[in-house]
């Protein structure tokens, strides 16, 4: 067979788009990480920073210094410069953590969302795994926000977390919501709801702790997590097309059908995401059962998303949808190309190379990743000024770097992908 340099391609444009274009550029003196970063990649200052951004890039430096030899010094520095910031700005006596440095503006900027948990517990955690002079930091992070997950989120009647605690610590579940019923919280998950893309980042912090720490209670906490996402999660009509994910359950873990958004009850990126995390969350638990199982459960997800969401002229993943109904076929009511769900296709369908797939899935699965990485190159990549477009078609984008926008899915989805194909011999 052809060699198509998938990995290598994949490789470079890590190098490229992430640690070449983000550093040092990205790091603050002042403390943490830029957010703000203009199409021409110049830094916008700015003192008001938000936890979600400083815990990915944390993660994006602690990755970079485990898999580049050379600058491991460098990035173990940058590491160790994140996880102070959010251990000195952002971390509370309770072990939840503050959603921006500062003092809270609003009422929103006060409630302690699992979310944001998750992924300081994932910086954390990938701090200590690369082994450099912020271990001890990470550590005392890491296991004061387990702490608090374990004390504060877990839903122990029902399994599952709560997404959200307001500022007096009460889950936002049942009456305590009041009137903040029909109202949505910060990442925009209705109130009293459990959102799969909370449940999921819960689930990827989980397993990176497990990496770095042996603890009961998260072991127990991630089994669970992969069976809701086996079960619950997992929309009921299955068919011979794959299975989607719902996006929003009630407390008791049954299809929260009714909170169904303007874009449809599929997000094609998130559904490929948890398909790939949930077998990496299995594996790291180490049952054979569970695994083949999350296996079986990623065939099905990336088979749905070829037939359904999957661009077959140009490459790259559609954003969101509606599921096939009634004998009528999906439709796609937001066919644009959002990064993040690029690179997360790409690390799904890499997965999906090395599983066990009859013959004619598996050349769809490897022409789908081929068509991927030509859109990167080509559809996603601003070969103008570098960089992932945020969407395409692109319409007045202003900045490469925002709050909400920074290196974290790239350098995942690349780098795993371009190792899951070498090994694969593509």
């Amino acid at each position: 067979m052809e060699t198509l340099n998938l990995s290598l391609r994949c490789r470079t444009l890590f190098e490229r788009e992430v640690v070449e274009r983000w550093f040092p550029l990205c790091v603050d003196p002042k403390g943490g990480f830029h957010e703000s970063i203009t199409q021409a990649w110049k830094v916008e200052p700015n003192d008001r920073k938000f936890v979600v951004n400083q815990a990915r890039l944390t993660w994006v430096s602690a990755t970079i210094a485990m898999t580049n030899s050379e600058r491991k010094s460098e990035f173990n520095n940058y590491a160790r410069h994140g996880v102070r910031f959010l251990l000195e700005q952002f971390l509370l006596p309770t072990g939840s953590v503050k959603v921006h440095s500062g003092e809270p503006q609003d009422r929103k900027d006060s409630e302690h969302h699992a979310y944001f948990l998750s992924f300081v517990l994932f910086a954390a955690a990938a701090v200590i795994r690369a082994g450099g002079d912020g271990v001890e930091e990470a550590k005392k992070l890491g296991r004061a926000v387990l702490k608090r997950f374990e004390e504060a989120h877990t839903d122990r009647n029902y399994g599952g977390f709560f997404d959200v605690l307001n500022a007096r610590d009460e889950a936002l579940v049942g009456p305590v919501i009041g009137d903040l019923k029909g109202e949505s919280d910060i990442i925009g998950t209705p109130y009293g709801l459990k959102s799969q893309n909370t449940h999921l980042h819960i689930l990827e912090a989980f397993a990176e702790w497990l990496r770095v720490e042996v603890s009961a209670y998260a072991r127990e906490e991630l089994r669970e997590l992969v069976e809701i996402f086996l079960t619950d999660f997992a929309a009921e009509n299955h068919s011979a097309d794959g299975i989607w994910l719902h996006q929003l359950l009630q407390r008791d873990r049954s299809p929260a059908h009714a909170y169904a958004g303007p874009q449809g009850r599929i997000s094609f990126g998130h559904d490929v995401e948890a398909g790939h995390l949930v077998l990496d969350a299995a594996e790291v638990l180490g049952d054979p059962i569970l695994i083949e199982r999350a296996k079986a459960r990623h065939v099905e997800i990336v088979r749905f998303n070829l037939k359904w969401a999957n661009d077959r002229t140009k490459g790259g993943l559609y954003y969101a949808g509606e599921p096939p109904m009634s004998g009528q076929p999906a439709k796609i009511l937001n066919p644009k190309k959002s990064w993040w769900a690029q690179v997360e296709w790409l690390l799904a369908l890499s997965t999906a190379v090395q599983l066990d797939t009859p013959a004619d899935l598996k050349a769809e699965i490897r022409k789908a990743t081929e068509n991927c990485v030509n859109w990167l190159e080509k559809g996603q990549t601003d070969e103008k000024s570098g960089g992932f477009f945020e969407w395409v078609p692109a319409a007045g984008e202003t900045h490469k770097g925002r709050p909400w926008k920074e290196p974290y899915h790239e350098a995942r989805g690349l780098l795993f992908a371009s190792r899951l194909l070498a090994k694969a011999g593509l």
